[in-house]
């Protein structure tokens, strides 16, 4: 019982060895995003591993994240740039302008809360997409707005997946904050890679549509 429960192919093993495979790159997404501005190109490098990594098509993690680190370095930075940049002053129009809440502040507020979900939206595909296929960052955009809206149920799933951690931590702050503590030390070892390690089972399950559909489209023509 013991020795099947530590083989090779058991589940326990499995899971082990999972587990320390996302630590290993939990680690080497929070080094490489040290310099701030590589931020797009350390997830971009993450889901490039992990997309693969969800259905067992990767063996070598730490060669594979920073070969796609390399990789999508200068696309990378400029994607996380513009992305954050465009999200940050969305941010900072809604929360100054609220202070000084009037009728036309009230109109602009509401224009930028618009602004900024119609962003966000396309934004949760849009460095998967770069890490698996290739395009300009315009068409990528085009893209990942399309994906978002057609598969509005795999959105919704993915913005769970983000938002439960982000509740999780502000529970824990109002209700005990020296837990906080527990949050950064899961956030430090496992949090980033766990959170985009789900989230590639859903960009798979989208991907995988994606490119079935072409590939009928690809009989038909023939």
């Amino acid at each position: 019982m013991i020795e099947k429960l530590f083989d090779q192919n058991g589940w326990l093993f499995r899971f082990l060895c999972r587990t320390l495979d996302l630590i290993c790159l939990n680690f080497l997404f929070i080094l490489t995003c040290i310099p701030v501005v590589t931020v797009g190109a350390s997830v971009c490098a993450m889901y490039g591993v992990l997309l693969k990594a969800v259905r067992n098509e990767e063996s070598y993690i730490f060669r594979s994240y920073l070969r796609a680190f390399r990789k999508n370095l200068g696309k990378g930075i400029l994607t996380g740039v513009l992305c954050f940049g465009i999200a940050g002053t969305l941010l900072i129009h809604i929360f100054y302008v609220a202070g000084k809440m009037g009728r036309c502040e009230s109109v602009w507020v509401f224009i930028c809360g618009v602004c900024l979900v119609f962003f966000c939206l396309p934004a949760h595909y849009l460095f998967p997409l770069q890490a698996r296929y290739e395009g300009t960052l315009t068409e990528l955009f085009g893209r990942s707005f399309c994906i978002s809206i057609k598969y509005l149920s795999a959105t919704v799933q993915l913005i769970c997946i983000r938002i439960f951690p982000v509740a999780l931590t502000v529970f824990v702050v109002l209700s005990a904050v020296e837990k906080l503590v527990w949050i950064c030390t899961a956030m430090t070892l496992i949090g980033f890679s766990g959170i985009m390690f789900l989230s590639s089972f859903v960009y798979r399950r989208v991907f995988d549509d994606i490119e079935h559909g072409m590939e009928e489209r690809d009989k038909k023509s023939y």
